[in-house]
């Protein structure tokens, strides 16, 4: 580990120097800020431009005291400090300073930058951009202004899929809502289950489940260090899988802290399923930016095939749907539970919104 102390660069921004070696502390002004440039990142409503734009009129500075320009985002962006990481050298150490955000989150963040090779711009800001599919060809449909209706349409050459009125493709995405929502009586059948395995300890068998696959990574470490000591692999990919095994590691450990930290009740848990109960109404009430996470919530993919919607719900919403049923004969409620609290969606978590 390295001494946090010898930390040998600036403090981030949203951090500040305490200068004798100290640990770096948290900027009262500026880290809440930082947060807030993360979170509007992982909702993919933003460019790099569009978001320096956003920051700057929310007022964040870099140094001296002058408004973040476009590199300064980009930097704060890739910068692992912030999720309690520090870089040195091409190397990874865990720091003992207190992070912004977490693992978990800055490995998002990665992911949808190396999504967005090709998305230069955010001019066109339709509703529903970026997440319906071409059901033939699985491309992403473009949205369209056209003599003042928004249209979706695939672009791609040879494909037969039938452009949709955003009004029309907003509808139908409200009745699949609707058609995907629990009955009252099957979300009183999975309270009950939720509460039954909870008093079973059922959340120990989770920290029991997260604690062994983080003896795998670890496992999978050693392995890796094998590797590059009999040459079956170059320095340079040795540390890039170091890496990537490192803030695995570090993801599964805050899981576990969190858990550890504060057990979730039933409370928590049946706030997911009232909400589950209310997808439509939730869209409904929303702005903008609010629908489209309800859709993300809710969806594991939208498409659009000869003028009709194709959707699959999401996992949680798939186990819930299962455990309430009333064909269902029973429910995984450890995957229903690790689902609602966004440990099996892979690019955003469970994100309630509140209902106006």
């Amino acid at each position: 580990m390295l001494d946090a102390l010898s930390y040998p660069f600036r403090a981030p921004i949203g951090y500040r120097d305490e200068g004798g070696g100290k640990v770096k502390s948290v900027d009262p002004i500026k880290a809440p800020l930082v947060k807030e440039l993360f979170r509007l990142y992982l909702t993919g409503d933003y460019s790099l431009n569009s978001l320096t734009i956003e920051m700057q009129r929310r007022g964040l500075t870099g140094y001296y005291g002058k408004p973040v320009v476009r590199r300064n985002v980009e930097t704060i962006l890739k910068t692992p400090y912030y999720c309690g990481q520090i870089l040195v050298m091409g190397k990874l150490y865990k720091g003992i300073h207190t992070p912004l955000i977490t693992v978990a989150e800055f490995r998002r963040v990665q992911a949808i930058k190396a999504n967005r090779s090709g998305k230069k711009s955010t001019k066109h800001r339709h509703l529903l951009r970026g997440l319906v599919q071409c059901d033939h060809c699985k491309r992403t449909l473009t949205g369209e202004t056209q003599k003042g209706r928004v249209y979706y349409r695939c672009h791609t050459q040879g494909c037969h899929g039938k452009p949709i009125r955003e009004d029309r493709l907003e509808t139908q995405v409200i009745n699949a809502l609707q058609n995907m929502e629990i009955s009252p009586k099957d979300q009183k059948h999975l309270k009950e289950q939720l509460r039954s395995w909870i008093e079973k300890g059922g959340q120990h068998d989770l920290e029991k489940s997260i604690k062994l696959r983080i003896s795998e990574a670890q496992a999978k470490q050693d392995r890796l260090t094998d590797l590059l000591v009999d040459d079956a692999i170059d320095k340079a990919a040795f540390i890039l899988r170091k890496d990537n095994f490192t803030f695995e590691v570090e993801q599964l450990r805050g899981e576990l802290a969190t858990i550890q930290k504060s057990k979730m009740g039933i409370e928590d848990f049946e706030q997911a399923v009232c909400y589950a109960t209310s997808l439509s109404k939730s869209y409904d009430c929303a702005d903008p930016v609010a629908k489209r996470q309800v859709l993300k919530n809710s969806f594991a993919r939208l498409g659009v095939g000869s003028g009709e919607l194709v959707c699959e719900p999401a996992m949680w919403l798939q186990q819930l749907t299962r455990g309430g049923g009333a064909t269902a004969k029973g429910v995984d409620i450890q995957t229903a539970v690790a689902c609602l609290r966004g440990r099996e969606l892979q690019n955003s978590e469970l994100s309630i919104p509140t209902q106006a």
